[in-house]
């Protein structure tokens, strides 16, 4: 930090290869590497006062470049027409977002998502019901990636929509009312934030919405 309690060095290879951001103890000289960067080719990120990596306003907390990363997976999905207006609606993922130096995981993208759903469809209503599972995913700490587990959770979402038809002056109004985590389940989205505190899911939430055409 600019009080000198924190010095951080930029380190590279001779071969612009990697590059190493180390923290250094101003009493021994010690060095700790908290980030890591290789690239077969060259680092292309900036030398230092190149706006890549610094300090935020409390002086304390330092930000970089977290490198590279790559993203794979797979999605299904598919709707089920059972009848009478009746629908169930599938949907799967299953995925890696790694960096590419070190195969550890980006932080808050899951292994894997599923979806279950029920749709109803009759005259001018529609109803619909969803439950979402998001997998296993992680969180960063500082510049340590892959740091905290964060557990699978449930959400159920619920929904009532209703249309007027006709020829009336309200007609195509349309009036909805849903409910976003149906069963109020508590979860965390993330472990630690920049106040070291634990982010908490949304709670249950009840909203109607109505939408006039003249």
């Amino acid at each position: 930090g600019k009080d000198g309690k924190f010095p951080v060095a930029s380190v590279r290879a001779a071969d612009n290869k990697d590059r190493w951001l180390v923290v250094v103890d101003p009493e021994t000289g010690a060095t700790r590497v908290v980030d890591h960067l290789h690239d077969d080719a060259w680092i292309r990120e900036g030398f230092p006062g190149g706006g890549r990596y610094g300090f935020l306003p409390d002086d304390k907390t330092l930000y970089f470049l977290a490198g590279d990363s790559k993203t794979q997976g797979v999605e299904a999905e598919s709707t089920i027409l059972v009848g009478g207006g009746l629908a169930v609606y599938l949907n799967a993922t299953a995925g890696t977002a790694k960096y590419n130096d070190s195969g550890l995981w980006v932080q808050n993208a899951p292994q894997d998502t599923e979806t279950l759903g029920l749709t109803y469809n009759m005259g001018s209503w529609n109803l619909g019901m969803f439950n979402k599972r998001v997998g296993q995913m992680y969180n960063d700490n500082g510049g340590t990636h892959q740091a905290v587990a964060i557990d699978p959770f449930n959400i159920t979402n619920l929904f009532v929509n209703y249309q007027v038809k006709g020829s009336s002056a309200l007609q195509s109004t349309r009036i909805r009312f849903a409910v976003n985590n149906l069963f109020d389940k508590r979860y965390y989205t993330r472990t630690t934030d920049s106040n070291a505190g634990r982010l908490v899911g949304a709670p249950r939430m009840v909203y109607v919405q109505a939408r006039a055409a003249f």
